[in-house]
């Protein structure tokens, strides 16, 4: 899906590494998620990560915001 300013502020992790996967079950799939046992159980997970915005996604914000007020 476009991006605002097309920066693209997500990556995909491929996590396969059993340690990695046991730590990010812990932490992903905790508290009330814990009743979900399928991404323990599963071979590889995805992790979709998302970057902060950048001080151009914050610039065109801002002016945006003037222009529409």
């Amino acid at each position: 899906a476009p991006s605002a300013s097309n920066s693209q502020p997500w990556h995909f992790v491929v996590v396969d590494e059993p340690v990695l996967r046991g730590r990010l079950c812990a932490a992903a799939f905790g508290g009330l998620f814990s009743v979900m046992k399928f991404p323990k159980e599963a071979l590889v997970l995805v992790a979709a990560v998302a970057d902060p915005p950048g001080p151009g996604l914050r610039m065109g914000t801002s002016y945006c915001a003037r222009i529409s007020a």
